[in-house]
């Protein structure tokens, strides 16, 4: 059998059989590098998908904080590291969900001085002859120069439709054109990419755009809002190396950043995890225990907001109930809640009508 060989391709040709093995010479990978364990792995390329207005960019901020605090993200390990936050389309409140994130980790006791979390609120280009890849990919390496050569596990891109700059979601060759930028900033910085991505017409069937986007990242979260409880739902619907169907379950809770010139409160979100008992709470399956506590030596004025582990309360009203007072407070949602001048705050549970009423 005659057979042609093109010496052009002989060094190729090489270099594909030298990364050829034997498949019984294979080993079990038992442990694999993650960034957030069970959800994100090392090196991948991943996306947050979801309706406008559901709390995806909160929930990406709030993955990279704790990594970048190095705290395990609601119970789930994570691998502590410097993280880059490209907050394309995050406009002046940006910085305020920052702050919200700062004072609620502060809040519970968490040093901050060591928050490896940087940010880049600015339109970035990652399709065409105008990619900003490479700058990106310089700009990362010089902030590792400069403070110690710690590696970044992390870079968000919110959202992927500003970093597409002329390019066309719905075209094969502009998300293919994409994807490549990706993996070439992934590659250089050995960073986890994940994209928040908005999702399509129909919230169901995912992200918006080519079919081919899906195919390429490695995992898909998709974000969900029930109408009726306010509760968000962030479900793993595609894990190329996992299993699919773990969800985190939320709530946004408003976070009093102080007031503005005019004396209105200036206020953000954090997202808040959302337990079973604290479902069934919104849910009306009847009280649960103290949501939180509270110490007044006189009574507050009316607007007085307390945080607590449901979102920050607002004193409604008071009555006398002599030899006290009993407070009534009101959460964002609409939950009602009672408390003294002391003491623990519980679920408003309204007094059985008297015979004859």
């Amino acid at each position: 059998m005659n057979m042609r060989f093109n010496p052009a391709s002989g060094d190729r040709s090489l270099a594909l059989r030298l990364a050829m093995v034997s498949a019984s010479s294979v080993s079990v990978q038992r442990d694999q590098p993650y960034v957030v364990k069970g959800w994100f792995l090392a090196g991948q390329i991943s996306m947050i998908v979801g309706p406008s207005n559901v709390g995806k960019s909160f929930l990406a901020l709030d993955i990279a904080h704790h990594i970048a605090r190095g705290k395990d993200w609601h119970g789930r390990r994570v691998k502590g590291a410097e993280v880059l936050y490209i907050a394309a389309e995050g406009g002046r409140t940006f910085q305020n969900r920052v702050a919200a994130l700062n004072q609620a980790a502060e809040r519970v006791g968490d040093d901050l001085s060591e928050l490896r979390l940087w940010l880049l609120a600015s339109p970035v280009t990652l399709t065409g002859a105008e990619s900003d890849a490479a700058a990106l990919v310089g700009a990362v390496k010089a902030v590792q120069r400069d403070y110690g050569g710690r590696d970044f596990r992390l870079i968000v891109v919110d959202t992927m439709s500003r970093a597409m700059g002329a390019a066309d979601e719905n075209a094969a060759k502009d998300i293919s054109d994409l994807m490549c930028n990706l993996e070439t900033l992934r590659d250089a910085t050995g960073a986890h990419i994940l994209l928040v991505h908005h999702s399509g017409k129909d919230a169901s069937k995912g992200a918006r755009g080519h079919s081919s986007l899906r195919a390429a990242v490695d995992t898909e979260i998709i974000i969900s809002r029930d109408s009726e409880t306010d509760l968000i739902a962030a479900k793993i619907d595609k894990q190329r190396d996992g299993l699919t169907g773990a969800t985190f379950r939320y709530r946004l809770q408003v976070e009093d950043l102080g007031e503005d010139a005019d004396g209105d409160r200036v206020t953000s979100c954090v997202c808040q995890p959302i337990g079973p008992r604290a479902q069934e709470a919104r849910q009306g399956s009847g009280p649960v225990g103290p949501v939180a506590e509270v110490s007044f030596s006189e009574v507050p004025p009316l607007g007085t907001v307390v945080p607590c582990g449901v979102g920050n309360l607002t004193l409604k009203s008071v009555s006398s109930n002599a030899p006290g007072y009993k407070l009534y407070w009101i959460d964002q949602r609409g939950g009602r809640y009672q408390s003294g001048l002391c003491g623990p705050v519980v679920p408003y549970v309204k007094p059985p009508r008297r015979p004859g009423v």
